[in-house]
């Protein structure tokens, strides 16, 4: 059995009640499903999910079923119309879906299926399968149709614990965003976790993790010595009376402090 096989049955084993598989699908080989009738979704609230979807992928793959043949594939949506519709608008060639094999008469027990429900469960999958069953993280990747770097990254979110996850969910912040999130020390977590149970939700808890992790990775400058700190002010003295300018600088001594005056001339 090749490692394409091995990931398939792993899914299958995984989901338990129904044959499932999980594998990119062209979008234009899905169609809607007439069993459901189509939900209004205002444009706002679309846009952003199209902004969403290309910065950050899909948050979760949809779910579909096979109704066409081999040399004519055509699969019907299951559930995600709202993602369906985005990634329409957003003109996305291929999306990652969990193909479902059941009848139309077994479509009211899908809810038996282990589908993923959002980024954790689909991580946890994800961990399953490649951890627990000896997969190579290439190959999975390979298979999901990701590099190896966003395999890694996806598989951060199985860290998460129940009540991490719960915070999350309802704060409704994107599975990029919960990235940057895992990155951040204990503290700064703590410090995010607080203002999202305090009311910051979406783009504002986005954008308090974006500025956190921004901050986390700047460069910081350490210096050790305050004897290093006063030899760069004389350098730099140094420097500015060498090309012409008349900078002095007098230190006073005092109990517990050095006071530094610097006198530079307005016009040199």
């Amino acid at each position: 059995m090749n490692t394409e096989e091995t990931i398939e049955k792993k899914i299958q084993d995984f989901n338990g009640h129904f044959k499932t598989a999980f594998r990119m699908v062209e979008l234009a080989l899905i169609c809607p499903n007439p069993y459901h009738e189509p939900k209004a979704i205002s444009p706002d609230v679309l846009n952003a999910l199209v902004n969403d979807i290309q910065t950050d992928g899909l948050s979760s793959p949809l779910t579909v079923r096979a109704i066409g043949t081999l040399a004519h594939p055509l699969f019907q949506l299951l559930s995600d119309e709202k993602q369906l519709r985005a990634c329409i608008y957003a003109k996305i060639p291929s999306v990652p879906c969990i193909i479902v094999d059941a009848t139309p008469e077994q479509i009211p027990y899908l809810e038996q299926i282990c589908i993923p429900r959002n980024f954790f469960e689909e991580a946890d999958m994800l961990y399953e399968i490649s951890s627990k069953n000896h997969v190579p993280e290439s190959e999975m990747a390979k298979y999901f149709g990701i590099s190896i770097q966003d395999f890694q990254k996806r598989l951060t979110l199985h860290e998460f614990d129940a009540t991490e996850r719960k915070i999350i969910l309802k704060a409704a912040i994107s599975s990029e965003h919960t990235m940057r999130l895992y990155r951040l020390d204990p503290r700064t977590k703590c410090e995010v976790y607080r203002a999202m149970m305090n009311g910051v939700h979406g783009r504002s808890a986005e954008d308090l993790i974006f500025n956190l992790s921004e901050s986390k990775f700047q460069t910081r400058i350490h210096i050790k010595s305050i004897g290093l700190f006063y030899n760069s002010i004389d350098k730099a003295v140094a420097t500015m009376n060498r090309s012409g300018i008349s900078v002095k600088c007098v230190r006073e001594e005092r109990k517990t402090s050095t006071r530094l005056i610097i006198t530079v001339p307005k016009h040199s």
